[in-house]
C-alpha cells in the first residue's frame, strides 16, 4: 500500500493551479453527497442501528484513511460526518426529490471538476490515472487546508518534493 505522501504527491501533480483546487472544494463534497443519497437508499432494517450502504462505505474509506494516516482519518471526521448527515437526511426523503438532489449534486460537482482541469489545470483529472485517487481527493482538501493553516509542515515539504516525480506531460 502506498504511503500518504506518496498519494497526496500523485494528487498534487494534477492539481498545481489554485483556482482548479478551488473548484475542487466545491465539486468534491457535492459528489460525495451525490453518491452517498442513492447508497443511503439500501438499508438494512431490523438490527439496533439501521445500517445503509452509505454507512457501510463511509466506515470503509474512513479506515483507508486510517491505515494511511491516523491524525487526517481523524481530522477527516469533521467534513466526513456532516457529509453523511446530510445524504442520510435527503435519502429518507421520497423518492422524487431524493433521486433529483442526488443526479443534482453528483452532475453539479463533476462540473465543476471538469472545468476545473478543463479551464484551469489544463490538465487531466489524476482517478484517469490512477482509480484510487477517487478516495484520494477528499484527503487532498483536508490536507490542502492542514498545510495553509501551517500544520505538518513536514508532511507538507514532503509532498511537495515527491509529488515532481509525478508530473504529468500536460494532455489538455
Amino acid at each position: 500500500m502506498k504511503t500518504i505522501t506518496e498519494q497526496l504527491a500523485f494528487y498534487a501533480a494534477y492539481h498545481r493551479n489554485p483556482y482548479n483546487i478551488a473548484t475542487h472544494f466545491v465539486g468534491i463534497p457535492a459528489i460525495i453527497i451525490g453518491i452517498l443519497i442513492p447508497m443511503g437508499w439500501l438499508r438494512v432494517h431490523g438490527v439496533a442501528l439501521p445500517i445503509s450502504g452509505a454507512l457501510a462505505f463511509v466506515v470503509a474509506v474512513w479506515i483507508y484513511y486510517l491505515l494511511l494516516d491516523r491524525t487526517f482519518a481523524f481530522l477527516a471526521l469533521l467534513p466526513i460526518v456532516p457529509a453523511f448527515l446530510i445524504a442520510d437526511a435527503i435519502a429518507r426523503m421520497a423518492w422524487g426529490p431524493s433521486i433529483a438532489w442526488a443526479f443534482l449534486l453528483f452532475v453539479g460537482g463533476w462540473i465543476f471538476q471538469l472545468v476545473g482541469h478543463s479551464v484551469f489545470e489544463k490538465r487531466k483529472p489524476a482517478f484517469l490515472d490512477n482509480l484510487i485517487q477517487l478516495l484520494i481527493g477528499p484527503l487532498f482538501l483536508l490536507a490542502e487546508t492542514v498545510f495553509a493553516l501551517g500544520f505538518r509542515k513536514d508532511l507538507h515539504d514532503a509532498v511537495q518534493t515527491v509529488s515532481h516525480q509525478f508530473d504529468p506531460v500536460s494532455d489538455a
